[in-house]
Protein backbone atom coordinates (compact mmCIF):
# COMPACT_ATOMS: atom_id res chain seq x y z
CA UNK A 1 0.00 0.00 0.00
CA UNK A 2 1.14 3.60 -0.57
CA UNK A 3 2.64 5.04 2.63
CA UNK A 4 -0.21 7.53 3.04
CA UNK A 5 -2.99 4.93 2.72
CA UNK A 6 -5.55 5.64 5.49
CA UNK A 7 -6.24 2.58 7.66
CA UNK A 8 -9.17 2.39 10.09
CA UNK A 9 -8.00 1.79 13.69
CA UNK A 10 -9.66 1.70 17.10
CA UNK A 11 -8.37 5.26 17.65
CA UNK A 12 -9.38 6.75 14.32
CA UNK A 13 -7.81 6.77 10.88
CA UNK A 14 -4.00 6.53 10.52
CA UNK A 15 -1.66 6.29 7.54
CA UNK A 16 -0.29 2.76 7.18
CA UNK A 17 3.28 4.09 7.50
CA UNK A 18 2.39 5.58 10.92
CA UNK A 19 0.92 2.41 12.42
CA UNK A 20 2.75 0.93 15.43
CA UNK A 21 2.48 -2.31 17.39
CA UNK A 22 0.31 -0.45 19.90
CA UNK A 23 -2.47 0.05 17.35
CA UNK A 24 -5.48 -2.18 16.76
CA UNK A 25 -6.80 -2.09 13.20
CA UNK A 26 -10.26 -2.84 11.86
CA UNK A 27 -10.37 -6.35 10.40
CA UNK A 28 -12.83 -8.83 8.88
CA UNK A 29 -13.27 -12.20 10.60
CA UNK A 30 -14.17 -14.82 7.97
CA UNK A 31 -15.11 -17.27 10.75
CA UNK A 32 -17.47 -14.99 12.71
CA UNK A 33 -18.57 -13.05 9.60
CA UNK A 34 -18.11 -9.79 11.49
CA UNK A 35 -15.70 -6.89 11.87
CA UNK A 36 -13.42 -6.49 14.89
CA UNK A 37 -10.28 -4.65 15.97
CA UNK A 38 -7.10 -6.75 15.92
CA UNK A 39 -3.48 -6.11 17.03
CA UNK A 40 -0.90 -5.35 14.34
CA UNK A 41 2.87 -5.36 13.96
CA UNK A 42 2.62 -1.79 12.73
CA UNK A 43 3.27 -0.58 9.21
CA UNK A 44 6.62 -1.25 7.57
CA UNK A 45 8.17 -0.50 4.17
CA UNK A 46 8.26 -3.64 2.08
CA UNK A 47 9.73 -2.85 -1.36
CA UNK A 48 9.44 -0.57 -4.38
CA UNK A 49 7.15 -1.11 -7.37
CA UNK A 50 4.89 0.62 -9.88
CA UNK A 51 1.66 0.81 -7.91
CA UNK A 52 -1.89 0.45 -9.19
CA UNK A 53 -4.59 3.06 -8.58
CA UNK A 54 -7.93 1.32 -8.00
CA UNK A 55 -11.14 3.38 -7.88
CA UNK A 56 -14.56 2.21 -6.59
CA UNK A 57 -17.74 4.12 -5.79
CA UNK A 58 -16.54 4.30 -2.18
CA UNK A 59 -13.10 5.78 -2.87
CA UNK A 60 -9.67 4.67 -4.05
CA UNK A 61 -6.45 2.97 -2.95
CA UNK A 62 -2.92 2.50 -4.28
CA UNK A 63 -1.27 -0.93 -4.02
CA UNK A 64 1.35 -3.18 -5.59
CA UNK A 65 0.22 -5.65 -8.25
CA UNK A 66 0.73 -8.73 -6.05
CA UNK A 67 -1.22 -7.16 -3.17
CA UNK A 68 -4.52 -8.97 -2.53
CA UNK A 69 -8.02 -7.66 -1.78
CA UNK A 70 -11.22 -9.45 -0.77
CA UNK A 71 -13.80 -10.13 -3.48
CA UNK A 72 -17.58 -10.47 -3.08
CA UNK A 73 -17.29 -14.29 -3.01
CA UNK A 74 -14.94 -14.17 0.01
CA UNK A 75 -11.84 -15.09 -1.98
CA UNK A 76 -8.79 -12.87 -2.45
CA UNK A 77 -7.53 -11.60 -5.80
CA UNK A 78 -4.32 -9.85 -6.83
CA UNK A 79 -4.69 -6.17 -7.63
CA UNK A 80 -3.01 -6.81 -11.00
CA UNK A 81 -5.85 -9.23 -11.85
CA UNK A 82 -8.68 -6.80 -11.08
CA UNK A 83 -10.79 -5.53 -13.95
CA UNK A 84 -13.45 -2.85 -14.36
CA UNK A 85 -16.63 -4.33 -12.91
CA UNK A 86 -14.85 -6.75 -10.55
CA UNK A 87 -16.94 -6.86 -7.37
CA UNK A 88 -15.10 -6.25 -4.08
CA UNK A 89 -16.27 -6.75 -0.50
CA UNK A 90 -16.34 -3.40 1.29
CA UNK A 91 -16.82 -2.23 4.88
CA UNK A 92 -19.67 0.25 5.25
CA UNK A 93 -20.49 1.44 8.78
CA UNK A 94 -20.15 -2.01 10.32
CA UNK A 95 -21.77 -4.03 7.54
CA UNK A 96 -20.58 -5.74 4.38
CA UNK A 97 -21.57 -4.57 0.95
CA UNK A 98 -20.33 -5.33 -2.56
CA UNK A 99 -19.31 -2.81 -5.20
CA UNK A 100 -17.55 -2.92 -8.55
CA UNK A 101 -14.23 -1.47 -9.64
CA UNK A 102 -14.83 1.71 -11.67
CA UNK A 103 -11.29 2.16 -12.98
CA UNK A 104 -7.80 0.74 -12.56
CA UNK A 105 -4.47 2.04 -13.86
CA UNK A 106 -0.81 1.21 -13.36
CA UNK A 107 1.30 4.23 -12.41
CA UNK A 108 4.48 5.05 -14.29
CA UNK A 109 6.90 5.74 -11.43
CA UNK A 110 8.33 3.28 -8.89
CA UNK A 111 7.67 4.10 -5.24
CA UNK A 112 7.93 2.47 -1.84
CA UNK A 113 4.92 0.50 -0.62
CA UNK A 114 4.06 -0.52 2.95
CA UNK A 115 2.40 -3.50 4.61
CA UNK A 116 1.62 -4.83 8.09
CA UNK A 117 0.82 -8.16 9.75
CA UNK A 118 -2.55 -8.32 11.51
CA UNK A 119 -2.68 -11.01 14.17
CA UNK A 120 -5.51 -13.53 14.07
CA UNK A 121 -7.40 -12.43 10.93
CA UNK A 122 -4.58 -11.45 8.54
CA UNK A 123 -6.45 -8.55 6.93
CA UNK A 124 -7.25 -4.88 7.48
CA UNK A 125 -9.70 -2.25 6.24
CA UNK A 126 -8.73 1.04 4.57
CA UNK A 127 -10.82 4.23 4.71
CA UNK A 128 -12.48 3.48 1.36
CA UNK A 129 -13.83 0.21 2.87
CA UNK A 130 -11.64 -2.23 0.92
CA UNK A 131 -10.46 -5.30 2.86
CA UNK A 132 -6.76 -6.05 2.26
CA UNK A 133 -4.72 -9.15 3.01
CA UNK A 134 -1.47 -8.71 4.89
CA UNK A 135 1.98 -10.30 5.03
CA UNK A 136 2.33 -13.90 6.27
CA UNK A 137 3.44 -15.15 9.67
CA UNK A 138 7.07 -15.84 8.76
CA UNK A 139 7.54 -12.36 7.33
CA UNK A 140 5.89 -10.96 10.45
CA UNK A 141 8.55 -12.85 12.42
CA UNK A 142 11.50 -11.54 10.42
CA UNK A 143 10.15 -8.00 10.48
CA UNK A 144 9.56 -8.21 14.23
CA UNK A 145 13.21 -9.13 14.71
CA UNK A 146 14.51 -6.33 12.49
CA UNK A 147 12.13 -3.80 14.03
CA UNK A 148 13.12 -4.66 17.63
CA UNK A 149 16.80 -4.20 16.77
CA UNK A 150 16.13 -0.82 15.14
CA UNK A 151 14.32 0.33 18.29
CA UNK A 152 17.01 -0.79 20.75
CA UNK A 153 20.57 -0.46 19.32
CA UNK A 154 23.07 -2.81 20.93
CA UNK A 155 20.81 -5.81 21.49
CA UNK A 156 21.09 -9.19 19.74
CA UNK A 157 18.23 -11.29 18.43
CA UNK A 158 17.81 -14.91 17.37
CA UNK A 159 15.63 -16.60 14.76
CA UNK A 160 15.02 -20.36 14.84
CA UNK A 161 13.95 -22.66 11.98
CA UNK A 162 13.38 -26.43 11.69
CA UNK A 163 16.36 -26.91 9.31
CA UNK A 164 19.42 -25.04 8.07
CA UNK A 165 18.08 -25.37 4.52
CA UNK A 166 15.11 -23.22 5.56
CA UNK A 167 17.47 -20.70 7.15
CA UNK A 168 19.34 -20.37 3.84
CA UNK A 169 16.27 -20.37 1.63
CA UNK A 170 13.82 -18.31 3.73
CA UNK A 171 15.30 -17.03 6.97
CA UNK A 172 18.35 -15.03 5.92
CA UNK A 173 16.87 -13.70 2.63
CA UNK A 174 13.69 -12.61 4.43
CA UNK A 175 15.66 -10.89 7.18
CA UNK A 176 17.90 -9.10 4.66
CA UNK A 177 14.83 -7.77 2.85
CA UNK A 178 13.31 -6.42 6.06
CA UNK A 179 16.60 -4.86 7.19
CA UNK A 180 16.81 -3.06 3.86
CA UNK A 181 13.21 -1.87 4.23
CA UNK A 182 14.04 -0.35 7.63
CA UNK A 183 17.15 1.36 6.25
CA UNK A 184 19.53 -0.94 8.15
CA UNK A 185 21.71 -1.55 5.10
CA UNK A 186 25.13 -1.70 6.76
CA UNK A 187 25.39 -5.37 7.62
CA UNK A 188 27.56 -8.40 6.93
CA UNK A 189 26.42 -12.03 6.54
CA UNK A 190 28.51 -14.88 7.91
CA UNK A 191 27.08 -17.88 6.04
CA UNK A 192 29.27 -20.43 7.81
CA UNK A 193 28.12 -19.21 11.23
CA UNK A 194 24.53 -18.33 10.17
CA UNK A 195 24.83 -14.84 11.63
CA UNK A 196 24.00 -11.35 10.36
CA UNK A 197 25.96 -8.52 11.99
CA UNK A 198 24.16 -5.16 11.73
CA UNK A 199 26.69 -2.37 12.26
CA UNK A 200 25.77 -0.08 15.11
CA UNK A 201 22.95 -2.35 16.27
CA UNK A 202 23.83 -5.98 17.02
CA UNK A 203 23.83 -9.57 15.78
CA UNK A 204 21.04 -11.80 14.50
CA UNK A 205 21.74 -15.48 15.15
CA UNK A 206 20.03 -18.18 13.07
CA UNK A 207 19.85 -21.65 14.57
CA UNK A 208 18.13 -24.90 13.63
CA UNK A 209 16.08 -27.43 15.59
CA UNK A 210 17.92 -30.32 13.96
CA UNK A 211 21.08 -29.11 15.73
CA UNK A 212 19.78 -27.90 19.09
CA UNK A 213 23.21 -28.48 20.63
CA UNK A 214 24.30 -25.35 18.74
CA UNK A 215 21.87 -23.22 20.74
CA UNK A 216 24.69 -22.24 23.13
CA UNK A 217 27.40 -19.63 23.75
CA UNK A 218 25.45 -16.44 22.92
CA UNK A 219 22.92 -14.14 24.55
CA UNK A 220 19.97 -12.39 22.92
CA UNK A 221 17.23 -10.01 24.03
CA UNK A 222 14.49 -11.35 21.75
CA UNK A 223 13.80 -14.51 19.76
CA UNK A 224 11.42 -15.77 17.08
CA UNK A 225 10.70 -19.51 16.85
CA UNK A 226 9.31 -20.56 13.46
CA UNK A 227 7.27 -23.77 12.90
CA UNK A 228 7.98 -25.22 16.35
CA UNK A 229 5.04 -27.61 16.02
CA UNK A 230 6.81 -29.62 13.32
CA UNK A 231 8.67 -31.30 16.21
CA UNK A 232 7.42 -34.10 18.47
CA UNK A 233 6.46 -32.87 21.92
CA UNK A 234 9.58 -33.98 23.80
CA UNK A 235 12.00 -32.47 21.27
CA UNK A 236 9.98 -29.25 21.01
CA UNK A 237 10.09 -28.90 24.80
CA UNK A 238 13.88 -29.40 24.74
CA UNK A 239 14.32 -26.80 21.99
CA UNK A 240 12.10 -24.36 23.90
CA UNK A 241 14.25 -24.69 27.02
CA UNK A 242 17.41 -24.06 24.98
CA UNK A 243 15.84 -20.98 23.37
CA UNK A 244 14.72 -19.49 26.69
CA UNK A 245 18.16 -20.10 28.22
CA UNK A 246 19.70 -17.82 25.56
CA UNK A 247 17.03 -15.12 26.00
CA UNK A 248 18.61 -13.14 28.83
CA UNK A 249 20.41 -10.07 27.39
CA UNK A 250 19.48 -6.76 29.02
CA UNK A 251 17.17 -4.63 26.87
CA UNK A 252 14.84 -1.63 27.04
CA UNK A 253 11.66 -3.40 25.89
CA UNK A 254 8.73 -2.70 28.29
CA UNK A 255 8.07 -6.45 28.65
CA UNK A 256 11.75 -7.35 29.02
CA UNK A 257 13.03 -10.33 27.04
CA UNK A 258 10.43 -11.77 24.64
CA UNK A 259 9.96 -14.88 22.52
CA UNK A 260 7.47 -15.06 19.64
CA UNK A 261 6.36 -18.40 18.18
CA UNK A 262 4.87 -18.53 14.68
CA UNK A 263 3.71 -21.99 13.69
CA UNK A 264 1.05 -24.13 12.07
CA UNK A 265 -0.44 -26.49 14.74
CA UNK A 266 0.77 -29.65 12.93
CA UNK A 267 0.89 -31.76 16.11
CA UNK A 268 -2.61 -30.70 17.15
CA UNK A 269 -3.52 -31.32 20.78
CA UNK A 270 -0.71 -33.88 21.03
CA UNK A 271 2.02 -31.26 20.58
CA UNK A 272 4.10 -29.06 22.85
CA UNK A 273 2.59 -25.86 21.45
CA UNK A 274 -0.90 -26.89 22.57
CA UNK A 275 0.38 -28.10 25.95
CA UNK A 276 2.22 -24.82 26.55
CA UNK A 277 -0.20 -22.24 25.12
CA UNK A 278 -3.36 -23.89 23.78
CA UNK A 279 -5.08 -24.87 27.02
CA UNK A 280 -7.57 -22.61 28.82
CA UNK A 281 -5.26 -22.33 31.87
CA UNK A 282 -2.45 -20.80 29.79
CA UNK A 283 0.40 -19.24 31.80
CA UNK A 284 0.15 -15.49 32.35
CA UNK A 285 2.27 -13.33 30.08
CA UNK A 286 1.46 -15.16 26.84
CA UNK A 287 -1.07 -14.25 24.16
CA UNK A 288 -2.40 -16.84 21.72
CA UNK A 289 -3.48 -15.59 18.29
CA UNK A 290 -5.12 -17.97 15.78
CA UNK A 291 -5.47 -17.43 12.05
CA UNK A 292 -7.65 -19.34 9.59
CA UNK A 293 -6.01 -21.11 6.64
CA UNK A 294 -8.81 -19.68 4.51
CA UNK A 295 -7.55 -16.15 5.18
CA UNK A 296 -4.22 -16.88 3.45
CA UNK A 297 -4.47 -16.07 -0.27
CA UNK A 298 -0.97 -17.38 -1.01
CA UNK A 299 -1.73 -21.07 -0.54
CA UNK A 300 -2.52 -23.10 -3.67
CA UNK A 301 -6.15 -22.89 -4.81
CA UNK A 302 -6.70 -26.61 -4.25
CA UNK A 303 -5.05 -26.82 -0.80
CA UNK A 304 -8.26 -26.43 1.24
CA UNK A 305 -10.05 -28.82 -1.12
CA UNK A 306 -7.39 -31.48 -0.55
CA UNK A 307 -7.89 -31.19 3.22
CA UNK A 308 -11.67 -31.38 2.82
CA UNK A 309 -11.43 -34.52 0.68
CA UNK A 310 -8.99 -36.51 2.78
CA UNK A 311 -10.00 -36.01 6.42
CA UNK A 312 -12.91 -36.35 8.83
CA UNK A 313 -15.27 -33.36 8.63
CA UNK A 314 -14.88 -32.23 12.25
CA UNK A 315 -11.08 -32.43 12.13
CA UNK A 316 -10.60 -30.83 8.74
CA UNK A 317 -12.80 -27.84 9.59
CA UNK A 318 -11.03 -27.24 12.89
CA UNK A 319 -7.63 -27.57 11.22
CA UNK A 320 -8.51 -25.06 8.48
CA UNK A 321 -9.83 -22.67 11.13
CA UNK A 322 -6.49 -22.76 12.98
CA UNK A 323 -7.57 -24.96 15.89
CA UNK A 324 -5.37 -27.46 17.72
CA UNK A 325 -6.62 -30.68 16.15
CA UNK A 326 -4.56 -33.59 14.86
CA UNK A 327 -5.65 -34.70 11.39
CA UNK A 328 -4.51 -38.20 12.27
CA UNK A 329 -7.46 -38.70 14.63
CA UNK A 330 -11.27 -38.71 14.39
CA UNK A 331 -13.37 -37.05 17.08
CA UNK A 332 -16.33 -38.80 18.74
CA UNK A 333 -18.56 -35.73 19.03
CA UNK A 334 -19.66 -33.77 15.97
CA UNK A 335 -18.12 -30.31 15.57
CA UNK A 336 -21.41 -28.60 14.78
CA UNK A 337 -23.06 -30.18 17.82
CA UNK A 338 -20.22 -28.94 20.03
CA UNK A 339 -20.49 -25.43 18.57
CA UNK A 340 -24.19 -25.35 19.43
CA UNK A 341 -23.48 -26.77 22.90
CA UNK A 342 -20.89 -24.04 23.55
CA UNK A 343 -23.54 -21.40 22.86
CA UNK A 344 -25.64 -22.92 25.68
CA UNK A 345 -22.83 -22.53 28.23
CA UNK A 346 -22.64 -19.72 30.76
CA UNK A 347 -20.70 -18.86 33.92
CA UNK A 348 -21.63 -20.52 37.23
CA UNK A 349 -23.56 -18.43 39.70
CA UNK A 350 -21.12 -19.22 42.49
CA UNK A 351 -18.20 -21.45 43.49
CA UNK A 352 -17.84 -23.55 46.62
CA UNK A 353 -14.94 -25.37 48.28
CA UNK A 354 -15.05 -28.68 50.16
CA UNK A 355 -13.53 -28.34 53.64
CA UNK A 356 -12.19 -31.81 54.34
CA UNK A 357 -11.81 -31.26 58.07
CA UNK A 358 -15.41 -30.21 58.48
CA UNK A 359 -16.83 -32.30 55.62
CA UNK A 360 -18.87 -29.44 54.25
CA UNK A 361 -19.07 -27.04 51.30
CA UNK A 362 -18.54 -23.32 51.85
CA UNK A 363 -18.84 -20.54 49.30
CA UNK A 364 -15.43 -19.37 48.07
CA UNK A 365 -14.37 -17.59 44.83
CA UNK A 366 -11.65 -20.17 44.09
CA UNK A 367 -13.74 -23.22 45.01
CA UNK A 368 -13.65 -26.33 42.82
CA UNK A 369 -17.42 -26.86 42.92
CA UNK A 370 -19.13 -24.79 40.22
CA UNK A 371 -22.79 -24.12 40.98
CA UNK A 372 -25.34 -23.00 38.41
CA UNK A 373 -28.42 -23.82 40.48
CA UNK A 374 -28.88 -24.54 44.18
CA UNK A 375 -30.96 -27.57 45.22
CA UNK A 376 -34.71 -26.99 45.13
CA UNK A 377 -37.15 -28.67 47.55
CA UNK A 378 -38.93 -31.56 45.93
CA UNK A 379 -36.51 -31.81 42.98
CA UNK A 380 -34.61 -35.04 42.42
CA UNK A 381 -30.98 -35.11 41.30
CA UNK A 382 -28.37 -37.60 40.06
CA UNK A 383 -24.57 -37.48 40.24
CA UNK A 384 -22.05 -39.15 37.93
CA UNK A 385 -18.51 -39.45 39.29
CA UNK A 386 -15.23 -40.25 37.54
CA UNK A 387 -12.40 -41.34 39.86
CA UNK A 388 -8.61 -40.87 39.60
CA UNK A 389 -5.81 -41.95 41.91
CA UNK A 390 -5.63 -38.53 43.53
CA UNK A 391 -1.92 -38.05 42.77
CA UNK A 392 -0.67 -34.49 42.25
CA UNK A 393 0.71 -35.37 38.82
CA UNK A 394 -2.12 -37.73 37.83
CA UNK A 395 -5.58 -37.34 36.32
CA UNK A 396 -8.46 -35.43 37.83
CA UNK A 397 -11.56 -36.72 39.56
CA UNK A 398 -14.82 -35.18 38.45
CA UNK A 399 -18.49 -35.19 39.44
CA UNK A 400 -21.50 -33.85 37.53
CA UNK A 401 -24.83 -33.05 39.20
CA UNK A 402 -27.92 -33.19 36.94
CA UNK A 403 -31.51 -32.40 37.80
CA UNK A 404 -34.59 -34.45 37.00
CA UNK A 405 -36.74 -34.68 34.99
CA UNK A 406 -34.80 -32.93 32.16
CA UNK A 407 -31.14 -33.61 32.96
CA UNK A 408 -29.88 -30.03 33.35
CA UNK A 409 -26.32 -29.64 34.62
CA UNK A 410 -26.67 -27.77 37.92
CA UNK A 411 -23.25 -28.32 39.55
CA UNK A 412 -19.80 -29.61 38.60
CA UNK A 413 -16.81 -30.57 40.76
CA UNK A 414 -13.32 -31.08 39.27
CA UNK A 415 -10.03 -31.57 41.08
CA UNK A 416 -7.37 -33.90 42.45
CA UNK A 417 -8.29 -35.68 45.67
CA UNK A 418 -7.51 -38.93 47.49
CA UNK A 419 -10.17 -41.71 47.21
CA UNK A 420 -11.20 -41.58 50.89
CA UNK A 421 -11.69 -37.81 50.79
CA UNK A 422 -13.52 -38.08 47.49
CA UNK A 423 -16.02 -40.44 49.13
CA UNK A 424 -16.65 -37.85 51.85
CA UNK A 425 -17.02 -35.11 49.25
CA UNK A 426 -19.55 -37.14 47.24
CA UNK A 427 -21.51 -37.91 50.40
CA UNK A 428 -21.83 -34.21 51.19
CA UNK A 429 -22.59 -33.35 47.58
CA UNK A 430 -25.30 -36.02 47.39
CA UNK A 431 -26.87 -34.91 50.66
CA UNK A 432 -26.75 -31.27 49.54
CA UNK A 433 -28.73 -32.17 46.41
CA UNK A 434 -31.65 -33.89 48.17
CA UNK A 435 -30.00 -37.29 48.65
CA UNK A 436 -29.15 -37.57 44.94
CA UNK A 437 -28.57 -40.92 43.25
CA UNK A 438 -24.74 -41.18 43.13
CA UNK A 439 -23.14 -43.32 40.41
CA UNK A 440 -19.39 -43.71 40.95
CA UNK A 441 -17.20 -45.40 38.36
CA UNK A 442 -16.28 -48.74 39.97
CA UNK A 443 -12.98 -49.33 38.12
CA UNK A 444 -9.69 -49.35 40.09
CA UNK A 445 -9.81 -46.74 42.88
CA UNK A 446 -13.49 -46.22 42.17
CA UNK A 447 -14.31 -49.39 44.06
CA UNK A 448 -12.63 -47.88 47.13
CA UNK A 449 -14.77 -44.75 46.77
CA UNK A 450 -17.97 -46.82 46.43
CA UNK A 451 -17.27 -48.96 49.49
CA UNK A 452 -16.30 -45.95 51.64
CA UNK A 453 -19.33 -44.01 50.43
CA UNK A 454 -21.49 -46.91 51.66
CA UNK A 455 -19.54 -47.22 54.92
CA UNK A 456 -19.93 -43.48 55.58
CA UNK A 457 -23.69 -44.10 55.64
CA UNK A 458 -24.80 -42.74 52.28
CA UNK A 459 -27.95 -44.58 51.27
CA UNK A 460 -28.60 -43.72 47.61
CA UNK A 461 -25.71 -45.36 45.72
CA UNK A 462 -26.22 -46.67 42.21
CA UNK A 463 -26.17 -50.48 41.98
CA UNK A 464 -25.39 -51.91 38.57
CA UNK A 465 -27.23 -55.01 37.49
CA UNK A 466 -25.81 -57.54 35.03
CA UNK A 467 -26.83 -60.92 33.69
CA UNK A 468 -24.25 -63.67 33.99
CA UNK A 469 -25.13 -66.19 31.28
CA UNK A 470 -22.38 -68.65 32.09
CA UNK A 471 -23.62 -72.13 32.93
CA UNK A 472 -27.04 -73.62 32.37
CA UNK A 473 -29.18 -70.73 33.65
CA UNK A 474 -29.04 -66.96 33.69
CA UNK A 475 -28.05 -65.35 36.97
CA UNK A 476 -28.40 -61.70 37.90
CA UNK A 477 -25.39 -60.08 39.59
CA UNK A 478 -25.35 -56.74 41.40
CA UNK A 479 -22.40 -54.46 42.14
CA UNK A 480 -21.90 -51.04 43.70
CA UNK A 481 -21.20 -48.27 41.19
CA UNK A 482 -20.84 -48.12 37.43
CA UNK A 483 -18.29 -50.51 35.92
CA UNK A 484 -16.78 -49.13 32.72
CA UNK A 485 -15.91 -51.93 30.30
CA UNK A 486 -15.14 -52.30 26.59
CA UNK A 487 -18.90 -52.77 26.08
CA UNK A 488 -20.41 -50.32 28.58
CA UNK A 489 -18.13 -47.40 27.72
CA UNK A 490 -19.16 -47.13 24.03
CA UNK A 491 -22.79 -47.35 25.13
CA UNK A 492 -22.75 -44.36 27.50
CA UNK A 493 -20.50 -42.31 25.17
CA UNK A 494 -22.76 -43.01 22.18
CA UNK A 495 -25.75 -41.96 24.28
CA UNK A 496 -23.98 -38.69 25.16
CA UNK A 497 -23.12 -38.12 21.49
CA UNK A 498 -26.79 -38.57 20.60
CA UNK A 499 -27.79 -36.03 23.28
CA UNK A 500 -25.32 -33.54 21.81
CA UNK A 501 -26.63 -34.10 18.30
CA UNK A 502 -30.29 -33.81 19.38
CA UNK A 503 -29.54 -30.84 21.70
CA UNK A 504 -31.04 -32.58 24.73
CA UNK A 505 -27.81 -32.64 26.81
CA UNK A 506 -28.41 -29.75 29.25
CA UNK A 507 -24.65 -29.01 29.53
CA UNK A 508 -23.78 -25.48 30.67
CA UNK A 509 -20.08 -25.89 31.58
CA UNK A 510 -17.86 -24.76 28.70
CA UNK A 511 -14.90 -26.80 29.98
CA UNK A 512 -16.93 -29.97 29.51
CA UNK A 513 -17.54 -29.00 25.88
CA UNK A 514 -13.87 -28.09 25.37
CA UNK A 515 -12.83 -31.51 26.66
CA UNK A 516 -15.23 -33.16 24.22
CA UNK A 517 -13.36 -31.54 21.33
CA UNK A 518 -10.33 -33.76 21.99
CA UNK A 519 -12.19 -37.00 22.70
CA UNK A 520 -11.32 -39.33 19.82
CA UNK A 521 -11.89 -42.67 18.17
CA UNK A 522 -8.61 -44.58 18.23
CA UNK A 523 -7.34 -46.90 15.51
CA UNK A 524 -8.78 -49.95 17.28
CA UNK A 525 -12.21 -48.30 17.53
CA UNK A 526 -12.05 -47.51 21.25
CA UNK A 527 -12.88 -44.08 22.71
CA UNK A 528 -10.31 -42.08 24.66
CA UNK A 529 -8.89 -38.61 25.19
CA UNK A 530 -6.29 -37.55 22.68
CA UNK A 531 -2.68 -37.84 23.89
CA UNK A 532 -1.91 -35.04 26.34
CA UNK A 533 -5.60 -34.34 27.03
CA UNK A 534 -8.11 -35.50 29.66
CA UNK A 535 -11.52 -37.18 29.59
CA UNK A 536 -12.64 -36.97 33.23
CA UNK A 537 -15.35 -34.41 32.48
CA UNK A 538 -16.58 -36.47 29.53
CA UNK A 539 -16.78 -39.65 31.62
CA UNK A 540 -18.46 -37.93 34.59
CA UNK A 541 -21.16 -36.50 32.32
CA UNK A 542 -21.61 -39.82 30.48
CA UNK A 543 -22.04 -41.71 33.78
CA UNK A 544 -24.43 -39.04 35.05
CA UNK A 545 -26.43 -39.55 31.87
CA UNK A 546 -26.80 -43.24 32.66
CA UNK A 547 -28.00 -42.30 36.15
CA UNK A 548 -30.69 -40.17 34.48
CA UNK A 549 -31.81 -43.02 32.23
CA UNK A 550 -32.11 -45.33 35.22
CA UNK A 551 -34.69 -42.99 36.76
CA UNK A 552 -38.38 -43.49 35.81
CA UNK A 553 -39.00 -39.72 36.03
CA UNK A 554 -36.40 -38.79 33.39
CA UNK A 555 -38.08 -37.19 30.40
CA UNK A 556 -35.15 -35.60 28.54
CA UNK A 557 -34.72 -31.97 27.62
CA UNK A 558 -36.14 -30.82 24.30
CA UNK A 559 -34.49 -28.25 22.03
CA UNK A 560 -37.11 -25.64 22.92
CA UNK A 561 -36.86 -26.01 26.69
CA UNK A 562 -35.40 -23.13 28.68
CA UNK A 563 -32.30 -23.84 30.74
CA UNK A 564 -34.12 -23.75 34.05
Amino acid sequence: MRDSTPVITANGVKAIADLTHRDRVLSWSPIDKSFCYQPTTGGFPKDTARLYRVVTVAGEFYAAGHHRVLLHDQTYARVADLRIGTHLTLYNMGVVRNTGVISIEKLKKQEWYFDQHVYGTNNYVTLDGTIHHNSGKSQAGTFRTAHLMSQDPGINCAYYFPTYDLINMRGIPGMVKDLNCLGLTNYTINKSDFTIKVEGFGNIYFRSYDRPERIVAYEVAHSVVDELDTLPRDKAEYVWRKVVERNRQACSHPAGNTVAVVTTPDQGTMGFVYEKWGKPDRQDGYELIKASTRSNPFIPDDYADSILKNYNEELRELYLDGEFISLAQRTVFEKKSLEKAMLECFSPRKRMAFETGLSRFTERPDGELLVWDDPKPGTRYVIGADVSEGLSDGDYSCADVLSLPYGEQVAHWHGKIAPDLYAKLLKQLGERYNNALVGVEANNHGMTVNILLRDYGYSNIYVQKAIDDRGSSDKETRRLGWLTTSKSKPYIIDQLAAELREQTHGIVNEKTVIEMQTYIVQDNGSYNAQAGCHDDRVMARAIAGEMLRSSPSYRGKTKRDDKW
